[in-house]
């Protein structure tokens, strides 16, 4: 007889597990949580009977709203790359009733309440500490200093000052400790903690939640796409705002001798955006446009020169800084009307073909770039845009050779052996090749040379996390964007994807937000976040931020196929289908991109090109999860179409794959074609017990399906056998 006891039936399920019976041990623990949904036991253990990740995730999830702090399910959700729920908020208290003062807190609130004479008794104290603390001032035990306050840190992540507030200096007190000065403090000191560390707590918890409720409510809105000046935020000024974790390897990075190379220092301030030209021109009288170009300001360039070409004073050069400023604000087809109109106008400068370089690049156009750069460099060989646009094609197209080259060409002038931008480039390439440590060798030495050039921080940053040196590459990067540079929209991007891998969901968010409203072009951000919000399930979120995206940069594969991906999550599929049509190569099939195609041309019924398209799909390089999904698809076109043994065969083949709900509902319906009625309810009961769980889109289908079989089995059940008494 089989124990009924839930302790029992876990432990058998247990043991069917450890002896690789998961299906047993699913129903084993189906049985204790249908009698116990909060039994977190079963539920951490069924983690381990499921076989898909979306199943594991809601298992682990429903652990830790159980118990937040179970370390199993949080380890689980972390090697799983997602991030642990937030406590729920707690509730708020009922307003105050005439006859209720404001104060009260109701005898169960987690709350605890001081009244007025706890509180006159500990300000009480508060003084006399005070005064003895004066006393040992006066005998020279303590001195005042003054710094900026630091914004207290929060387990899992930080709170960022707002964006426009500036803290007032507020006194640092260092105390001389004494065994006296203890025995004053510390008596006082644990009175109040014990009287007032509840409410601290507990506030400090209800103000966390309040952010997240309105970082989340900011985030539903779309962003604003409109260009406007580079706002300048104020970030309250720190060393670092991650300390070096315990233990911090100190192992010294990999570094190149500097020789002759000058020494920056950031106490003369940022390096502005360099000019790139060295090259004869035409003196320009756009004197204004220049210096806001110069220092990042491309609205004010774009004003600047229109007010000149008004009075009549335009030349090659306004054309050249009107097209780079237009580049610069992610408007491309504007940037290259305007450089071709300076191409028109003096096709002998060389900038404007560097510029237009630039510009082709950026529309995939390659061969028309590389014949612009090739013109910049005959029209003035020493101009280094066109060697760096040059080599950047090259790495772009994975040819880094090439690159190289490019590079070793520009530095036989002897004009840019310290050249930054030349040395960021390098690293580039030596990190294509699979050389980090050299690559963070070349982005340290750019560094050394300009540590205020925002292409030298953020490269850095991505050739230590490149080289394994993780925790230095936060700590600085954090340094550059609090204390150096909080304008820099790369900056905050790079910390965004460091806080993801960290699971700091509100720093990610926070970072995120920054950059796409720091970057006149906020596309990578907005996709950035986008891809955060896609892994974590938020389809809505992910989908308003890819939109917005390729609003921004329509040329965007990656937001594209990002914007596809959320599309078909909420059930878009003509939106999802034509997507994933605007940037198929049938010449190299993207497995990621073949499978989401089939998967959406079956939910829209199109069963032939589902069946045409899934053989070269399996043909390619996929994972058992991609090949699963494929497989699902041509199972449920074959269904369709009546060729029920090809069907059956797939449906087999992708459950052996990967376990889903999806293949079970497939094969379900198979066997429910072929009259197999208790196969196939079997298949279909076990997918209606996920289905409460995830949501299937095909549920309501599943349940007819169900109720059919039910009557079958019903009617069969009451008709006599032939020759029965």
């Amino acid at each position: 007889m089989m124990p009924e006891s839930a302790d029992d039936l876990i432990q058998l399920a247990i043991t069917a597990l450890r002896a690789g019976r998961p299906e047993q041990a699913r129903h084993l623990l189906a049985r204790v949580l249908r009698d116990d949904p909060r039994n977190e036991t079963a539920w951490l253990w069924l983690t381990g009977a499921v076989q898909s990740r979306e199943e594991r995730i809601h298992c682990l999830r429903q652990v830790l709203k159980i118990n937040p702090a179970n370390p199993s399910a949080l380890k689980g959700l972390h090697a799983l790359g997602v991030e642990a729920p937030a406590p729920a908020p707690e509730a708020a208290p009922p307003e105050p009733s005439p006859e209720q003062p404001a104060a009260y807190l109701p005898p169960d609130s987690t709350i605890p309440v001081i009244t007025e004479e706890t509180l006159a008794r500990t300000q009480s104290e508060v003084r006399g500490l005070l005064e003895r603390l004066e006393q040992e001032q006066a005998r020279g035990a303590r001195s005042i200093d003054w710094a900026m306050p630091s914004p207290g840190r929060v387990p899992g992540g930080f709170v960022l000052p707002s964006l426009d507030v500036n803290l007032p200096y507020v006194p640092r007190v260092r105390i001389t400790v004494t065994p006296r000065l203890l025995l004053i403090a510390g008596g006082s000191a644990l009175l109040i903690i014990t009287l007032l560390g509840g409410t601290l707590a507990a506030g400090a918890s209800l103000r966390r939640a309040r952010q997240e409720r309105e970082i989340a409510a900011a985030l539903t809105s779309q962003p604003t796409l409109t260009p406007s000046l580079t706002p300048t935020i104020t970030v309250t000024p720190r060393a670092t705002r991650t300390p070096l974790p315990e233990g911090f390897d100190l192992t010294p990075e990999p570094s190149l001798a500097p020789g002759n190379a000058p020494r920056g220092d950031l106490r003369f301030g940022m390096t502005p955006t360099p000019l790139y030209i060295a090259t004869p021109h035409p003196a320009s009288p756009l004197t204004g446009a220049i210096a806001a170009y110069t220092r990042g300001d491309y609205t004010a360039t774009l004003s600047l020169i229109e007010e000149a070409r008004a009075a009549g004073e335009i030349t090659v050069d306004a054309a050249y800084y009107e097209g780079m400023a237009l580049f610069a604000l992610g408007r491309t087809d504007e940037a290259l009307a305007a450089l071709l109109a300076g191409e028109r106008a003096d096709s002998q400068f060389a900038p404007v073909q560097a510029a237009l370089g630039l510009v082709y690049a950026r529309q995939g156009a390659v061969e028309r770039a590389r014949a612009a750069n090739e013109r910049a460099r005959t029209l003035d060989p020493l101009l280094l845009m066109a060697y760096l646009n040059q080599a950047d094609l090259y790495l772009v197209q994975g040819d880094t050779a090439a690159a190289q080259a490019e590079i070793d060409a520009a530095r036989t002038s002897g004009r840019y052996e310290y050249n930054v931008d030349l040395l960021v480039l390098e690293s580039r390439i030596a990190l294509a090749t699979e050389e980090p440590e050299r690559a963070l060798a070349l982005a340290k030495l750019a560094h050394y040379i300009d540590p205020g050039a925002e292409p030298a921080n953020v490269w850095l940053g991505r050739a230590r996390l490149a080289a394994g040196f993780a925790d230095r590459a936060l700590v600085d990067l954090e340094d550059y964007v609090f204390t150096v540079n909080p304008s820099s929209a790369e900056g905050w991007l790079l910390l965004a994807g460091i806080y993801r891998e960290q699971s700091r969901a509100a720093d990610a968010l926070e970072a995120y937000a920054r950059a796409v409203q720091l970057s006149p072009s906020p596309a990578e951000a907005l996709t950035g976040r986008g891809e955060y919000y896609l892994a974590e399930r938020r389809f809505a979120l992910a989908y308003a931020d890819f939109d917005a995206a390729l609003t921004v940069d329509p040329q965007s594969r990656e937001a594209r196929m990002g914007r596809a991906e959320s599309a078909f999550a909420l059930g878009l599929y003509d939106e999802a289908l034509a997507d994933a049509e605007a940037i198929r190569d049938a010449e190299v099939p993207d497995p990621m991109l073949e499978v989401l195609a089939i998967r959406t041309l079956a939910e829209l019924g199109q069963y032939g090109p589902v069946i045409d398209r899934a053989q070269a799909a399996l043909a390619l390089d996929l994972s058992d999860v991609q090949a699963a999904r494929i497989l699902e698809a041509r199972a449920r076109a074959y269904e369709a179409t009546g060729a029920l043994d090809l069907a059956l065969a797939d449906a087999n083949r992708a459950l052996e794959l990967d376990e889903s709900g999806l293949g079970h509902y497939v094969r379900g319906a198979v066997l429910a074609a072929q009259g197999q009625t208790e196969s196939a309810i079997r298949d279909l009961e076990w997918t209606r017990y996920w289905a409460d769980v995830f949501g299937y889109p095909f549920a309501a289908d599943l349940d007819a399906r169900l109720d059919r079989l039910y009557r079958l089995r019903a009617a069969a059940a009451a008709t006599p056998t032939p020759g029965a008494p």
